[in-house]
């Protein structure tokens, strides 16, 4: 998978977790409208990825807030932060493995 391809797949994501999040705090819970397509997303990523990358794509998009929380990190062996970025994060899951290409 391409940066490109990735970073635009992610940005959807993103992109439908914004306006759920936005709903909701106008009072509009959409989350049963979208628990189905969630579900598939989620299906079709434990599919693409192994464990490791799949949790760690979790990781970056939920606890690091798609990399935009700063203070939530992660360290290789060495000590190095890594999965800074979305470029980061593909360059991490795609270091050894060339999928959907």
């Amino acid at each position: 998978m391409t940066l490109q391809e990735f970073t635009y797949l992610i940005n959807l994501i993103d992109a439908d977790n914004k306006r759920t999040r936005d709903a909701y705090r106008l009072g509009i819970d959409l989350s049963e409208f979208s628990e189905n397509a969630e579900a598939a997303i989620d299906c079709l990523l434990k599919h693409v990825f192994d464990e490791f990358q799949y949790e760690t794509l979790s990781w970056w998009m939920y606890e690091k807030d798609f990399g935009r929380k700063s203070d939530v990190t992660m360290e290789d062996a060495d000590g190095n932060e890594v999965c800074r970025t979305i470029e980061e994060l593909h360059e991490y899951l795609f270091a050894d493995i060339t999928l959907c290409e």
